[in-house]
């Protein structure tokens, strides 16, 4: 009697531990991720502005309105939010 209840324990234990890890690794694997820009360096990209990289072959109208799209945002954001500390 004293062997099925310990028994029945270690399963029960063992089984909460189980699904407590597949449950981890599946919202791991569900998570976005962030993007790694490491290598921008070593890429075609021209860097335009804090943070903005572009491709070379991009024309300067595109690159203007590109610059000032994350002006504009960021001033909007800043009105909603309130600057960054």
């Amino acid at each position: 009697m004293i062997l099925l209840r310990t028994k029945r324990i270690k399963i029960i234990g063992f089984s909460t531990i189980m699904i407590f890890a597949l449950v981890l690794l599946f919202l791991y694997l569900i998570y976005a991720k962030q993007t790694n820009a490491v290598l921008v360096n070593y890429s075609n990209m021209k860097q335009i502005a804090h943070n903005v990289y572009v491709e070379p072959e991009i024309n300067e109208s595109e690159k203007a309105g590109l610059i000032n799209y994350v002006q504009l945002s960021t001033v909007k954001i800043n009105a909603l939010f309130g600057q960054k500390e």
